[in-house]
């Protein structure tokens, strides 16, 4: 709490002589009054404030009076129709207001402003800078103006946590979007009128938000702060974009808007901290997985988007050729053993594990996840978050998982040796096992476990087949025209090409349209390299082969590599060599 001039602990001479002069000034109670008051107050004993409010003749607006008069350094102010910041009342629970019977009113550089009918209340008072970590000022107002402000203020708290937000279906414009940040950006004021406009104004800015990364199919929201703006950016097939740039004012109550759905600690500005929330999209749910965390200049939040309606769960749909398709779908129909799926964040891996266990999801099998997060919830697949700060991480997670009595398990990725030696023990005896790993390709997976101490008789035993796949932009359907190959391109990557197309000369590419964005592609699809282990692979694995050794062995066995498999997909107008040269990074 501070120390205002003229402690609140009325001590010493010039504190009673300051109340002997307010007592008997005559403005709030007449001679008589005043004798019965110290009467009253030597019999009972209790607080001063406790018995000014016995006084029947003294209204509660002329006891704040009193107390504005008896410490100089605190004012009145009828909060009856005062509206709060929704940050600052997330600060302070409605319970503790109701207790000590006070109103947050305001908070500027760890100093909270709070209104409330008995300032000399310092048990209150310490318990409330306590509680928010805040030097505590008090104003003088009155039990009912306190009542009526908190009950209409939290109100509207409870009303934002507790209704379900609703999008209608709004391509929101990039204009819409700036002319709702410089309103925001005007208000000003903490009127009633001023402050609830101003939050409308940034609810609907965060729905505009939304509801433009929806229509441009993005699947990340990024809001970044810097100095004096901040910026957002949408991740959209596979790139992020800039979509604008707006004042730093509004980007403090966007980002509290943001933890509210999100059901996350607004007061808190010093940790990271991750949320989920969910919207209904025109009849359909979609969730947004949030994550926020501070920087130099603010708290940075990005935003997943998880629709499940768009969720590709056909292997072919997702963009694999008929050839690995078959493989893939034979190695995880195997009654036992492992399945390895690698490649970089954002390469796809989850939901092909998700296309996978779709595969299997039969009445008369048992699927259990392992996950860190839970992005799709799908029926009849028994799906674990993992939780780290609970001890449940992916090893302790396993070990639970294989008394479940499953008959497939899919574990979200093998870090650490001790999960890799359980999920490999589980493949051993009698189960599927579906897991992920970053490694640059297929062979890799074998030279990562191995790193990780795995012994190479065990991994020969239990691994069906190593996937390493990546993700490449789609050719728009609209704009794109062929073009000719570039002589230099053929000379440093025509040994890759199939046979079949060895003397191609023509690939294609995307002029930029509206339906694109102007960038020549939408959407992307699945290039695959796929090594499945059979027994002369997995004498060589037992016998310690080196990565080289095993790429040459697959390759002589038919294995397409990413680039092969990418160089395809260009020569059948699918995608652009520029785009299998970048994300195939040979």
């Amino acid at each position: 709490m501070t120390e205002p001039p003229g402690s609140l602990e009325m001590d010493g001479g010039a504190a009673r002589n300051r109340l002997r002069r307010v007592l008997y000034g005559g403005r709030y109670l007449d001679e008589d009054q005043v004798q019965n008051l110290l009467e009253t107050q030597e019999e009972v004993g209790g607080s001063l404030y406790e018995n000014l409010c016995r006084q029947q003749d003294l209204s509660p607006i002329d006891r704040a009076a009193f107390f504005c008069d008896l410490f100089d350094w605190i004012a009145y102010l009828d909060v009856s129709d005062y509206s709060v910041q929704i940050d600052l009342l997330a600060i302070v629970s409605r319970d503790l207001a109701e207790k000590h019977m006070f109103l947050p009113l305001a908070r500027a550089e760890g100093v909270l402003s709070v209104a409330m009918s008995n300032p000399l209340d310092l048990a209150a008072l310490d318990e409330v800078s306590r509680r928010t970590d805040c030097d505590v000022v008090p104003i003088v107002s009155t039990d009912e103006q306190i009542r009526k402000a908190i009950d209409r203020n939290y109100k509207r708290v409870e009303a934002q946590k507790q209704a379900q937000v609703r999008l209608k279906r709004h391509a929101a414009s990039e204009k819409e979007m700036q002319d709702a940040i410089e309103k925001a950006q005007q208000g000003g004021g903490n009127s009633k009128g001023a402050v609830e406009a101003r939050e409308e104004t940034v609810v609907r800015l965060v729905e505009l938000i939304l509801n433009n990364a929806i229509a441009r199919e993005a699947s990340d929201i990024h809001l970044e702060p810097y100095e004096k703006e901040f910026r957002l950016r949408y991740r959209q097939d596979g790139r992020l974009c800039p979509v604008l740039d707006g004042s730093k004012s509004v980007y403090p109550p966007l980002v509290s808007r943001i933890k509210i759905m999100a059901n996350l600690d607004i007061a808190e500005h010093r940790i990271p901290q991750d949320g989920r929330m969910k919207l209904d999209y025109e009849d359909r749910d979609i969730d947004f997985r949030v994550s926020v965390l501070p920087t130099q200049h603010g708290e940075k939040v990005v935003m997943r988007i998880l629709d499940k309606s768009g969720l590709q769960l056909d292997l072919t749909d997702m963009g694999f050729e008929e050839d690995a398709r078959d493989l893939f779908l034979e190695a995880i129909n195997m009654p036992n053993g492992i399945v390895l799926v690698t490649g970089p964040t954002g390469s796809g891996k989850s939901t092909t594990l998700y296309s996978a266990l779709n595969n299997l999801n039969r009445d008369n099998v048992n699927l259990i996840t392992l996950e860190d997060p839970v992005e799709y919830n799908i029926f009849g697949i028994n799906q674990v978050q993992c939780n780290a700060k609970v001890g449940l991480t992916f090893a302790s997670g396993l070990r639970s998982i294989l008394r479940q009595d499953p008959d497939v398990v899919m574990v979200g990725e093998i870090r650490d040796h001790e999960t890799a030696d359980i999920a490999i023990k589980a493949a051993l005896t009698g189960h599927l096992v579906l897991s992920t790993l970053h490694t640059n390709d297929a062979p890799g997976a074998v030279s990562r476990l191995l790193d990780m101490g795995v012994e190479p008789f065990m991994l020969s035993a239990s691994l069906n087949l190593a996937q390493a796949q990546r993700l490449v932009r789609r050719v728009c359907d609209r704009c794109k025209k062929p073009v000719k190959i570039p002589q230099t391109v053929l000379d440093k990557y025509g040994d890759e090409f199939p046979e079949d197309a060895r003397d191609a000369r023509y690939t294609y590419q995307g002029e930029g349209c509206e339906h694109c964005g102007n960038t020549g592609y939408k959407g992307r699809t699945c290039v695959a390299e796929l090594m499945p282990v059979r027994p002369d692979i997995k004498a060589m694995i037992a016998d310690g082969a080196n990565i080289a050794e095993l790429r040459a062995r697959a390759r002589e066995q038919g294995m397409t590599t990413l680039f092969q498999c990418g160089i395809r997909k260009a020569l059948a107008g699918v995608t652009t060599l520029e785009e299998v040269v970048r994300v195939t990074s040979m």
